[in-house]
């Protein structure tokens, strides 16, 4: 992972804290943040290594009054990757990257919750995976013509893992719609081949718009998918996470992404690894709030290729294509969903995998009237 392009336009930080910090009671010091979700004001975060669900206040202080763990001790315990909502039903969904089915198949599953976090059961994403440890990485919910979808996201270029999956320009979300048990494959979204991210690792929807982060190309891309199918219109817009003053990655373990506002996301930051650059541990095991810069006006020239379907590159050493710094066909956020919608029942049969009859329990690190200590975590707001 090497030093970006200079000339493309970066994400602004708003505020950014360590987990640890927020969550000082916590039941692991390891939190290896894997998914986020923003809801009603509030930020619902997942772990790789944990089953239980963080929920942290917007102010990312300690001792806030809404920060809390929710414990679970039913289902799947671990290999978590993202967490989405459907505002029609009420029901929250956990992404598990892969699991095996059978003696030599591999599948990505999810498991349901209801409203209050209580545990429903899991069912699997029908999408064969080619090995345990690459699968799924991102999920988001949507709804066409009255259908509820989620959309996977593939960590690896062209669904593919190893060497293979490495190669740019391959981003593949499979569609999934409910069945009478699993969620069947039903479409695929093609990202434009502009969009050169090594991997991916986390997506957002809302309304025809979507966006996807990348952990080893530290960026984000921002797109559209018009409500009649399931293509990508346009190329889209690409940012880079923060540089240091050299153009050095330092948000190098991004690994979920969720919209907050029209022109704001939060992501959260996985534990970095041993082999990893050591500028990732200042902003690892995080969450932070960005700010999306307006995209530029195009030029008429860029603008009269766009709407003949041409796709701006540059070529660089070697002739590999990269994404123009100003873009194509600029798409800012949609706004936020309806906070509140009558909650029904699941439309179909959900396997339980652990089979486990143990109730949901919560366990507050601080509870909501605790008022008496004052907010003191290490928050960090960009001048």
């Amino acid at each position: 992972m090497g030093a970006p392009h200079t000339a493309m336009r970066q994400l602004e930080l708003v505020r950014e804290a360590k987990l640890l910090d927020i969550l000082e009671d916590s039941l692991d010091p390891r939190l290896e943040a894997s998914g986020v979700l923003a809801k009603d004001g509030l930020f619902y975060v997942i772990f790789d290594n944990l089953p239980h669900i963080a929920c942290i206040g917007p102010e990312l202080a300690r001792a806030a009054s809404d920060n809390h763990v929710i414990m679970q001790e039913e289902g799947h315990r671990g290999g978590f990757e993202d967490i989405a909502y459907d505002p029609r039903s009420g029901r929250f969904y956990v992404l598990i990257e892969s699991l095996r089915r059978g003696r030599s198949k591999f599948m990505a599953a999810v498991q349901e919750y209801d409203a209050d976090f209580r545990y429903i059961g899991s069912s699997w994403l029908d999408f064969a995976l080619d090995r345990p440890n690459k699968g799924l990485e991102g999920l988001a919910c949507v709804h066409r013509e009255g259908q509820t979808y989620l959309l996977g996201l593939c960590e690896g270029n062209r669904g593919k893992g190893g060497a293979e999956g490495r190669i740019p320009g391959g981003g593949r979300i499979p569609v999934f719609r409910r069945g009478r048990r699993n969620w069947d494959r039903v479409g695929k979204i093609r990202l434009p081949e502009t969009v050169l991210f090594e991997d991916y690792s986390s997506i957002t929807a809302t309304g025809d718009r979507i966006a996807v982060v990348s952990q080893a190309s530290s960026a984000l891309w921002l797109g559209r998918v018009p409500p009649d199918g399931w293509r990508v219109t346009g190329a889209g817009t690409t940012y880079a996470l923060p540089r240091d003053a050299d153009g050095n990655i330092v948000y190098g373990t991004a690994e979920g992404v969720c919209w907050i506002a029209p022109d704001r996301v939060v992501i959260v930051s996985d534990k970095a690894k041993p082999e990893h650059d050591h500028r990732f541990r200042a902003k690892d095991q995080s969450i932070h709030v960005f700010r999306i810069p307006a995209p530029p006006t195009p030029s008429p020239l860029l603008a009269l290729g766009e709407a003949f379907g041409y796709q701006q590159r540059i070529l660089i050493e070697h002739r590999q294509p990269v994404v123009h710094s100003l873009g194509v066909g600029g798409v800012p956020p949609a706004g936020k969903q309806p906070r509140r919608v009558a909650k029904r029942q699941s439309a179909f049969d959900l396997v339980n995998f652990q089979r486990e009859g143990h109730r949901l329990r919560a366990a507050r690190v601080h509870g909501r009237g605790d008022n008496r200590r004052q907010a003191a975590g290490t928050v960090h707001h960009a001048q």
